[in-house]
């Protein structure tokens, strides 16, 4: 099943649909489908064989992986760009804690809030500790408070909250991760068109702002 953008619980905001989400709302319909379509028209004329002697069958699982990545990196930065975006350039003014999308950014700060590794305030004194501490699960509570409201004051807490837990340093770190693969990935090496139309894609959208 298809997870919507829109979360209803905890047991929702998860990693997996994280990349569900990119997989089905951006991955399929911007990169894969206007990608594959010029091949489908080939086929039509030479129904078995495409360039480079493959199949279109194995054509559409190596841009499926190839493209998954694009998608994956494209969603994180929309998650990004809708918190922390100046919004004359991206248009995007915090409506993803609004409506409490299951997010890259919100995911990443209920892993903090949720490990006894990290401590919200930075002030507990105690040392290898084996439990949440209490600070973590206060800033967590409020942070569910202020989720699927529409409330200015509640934005703002929010994503002071997604600030002090780090998230846009794991946005960053992730972004190199996720190009690297991309730009790592062989799939395509036997589609030279299709791939160089990708890479040029891929150049434009790792800094964007809109």
């Amino acid at each position: 099943a298809v997870v919507s953008t829109q979360s209803t619980g905890e047991e929702n905001l998860i990693f997996e649909n994280f990349e569900l989400v990119s997989q089905y709302k951006t991955t399929f319909y911007t990169f894969y489908y206007p990608a594959l379509f010029p091949y489908l028209i080939l086929s039509i004329f030479n129904p078995m064989q495409l360039q480079g002697g493959q199949s279109l069958p194995s054509y559409k699982t190596k841009l499926e992986e190839y493209t998954r990545h694009m998608g994956l990196l494209f969603g994180a930065q929309d998650d990004y760009l809708d918190v922390f975006g100046n919004y004359d350039i991206s248009g995007k003014i915090g409506s993803d804690i609004e409506e409490c999308k299951c997010t890259f950014l919100l995911i990443r700060a209920l892993e903090q809030l949720n490990s006894s590794d990290f401590c919200f305030t930075k002030e507990c004194k105690e040392n290898n500790r084996s439990n949440v501490c209490l600070c973590n699960r206060k800033a967590k509570n409020l942070l569910k408070e202020c989720l699927g409201v529409k409330n200015k004051e509640k934005i703002a807490i929010a994503r002071d909250i997604l600030v002090k837990c780090e998230v846009e340093k794991a946005f960053f770190e992730y972004s190199e991760e996720v190009v690297s693969n991309v730009e790592g990935c062989e799939e395509l090496d036997e589609f030279p068109v299709v791939k160089n139309v990708l890479d040029i894609i891929l150049n434009r959208i790792k800094s964007r702002q809109d």
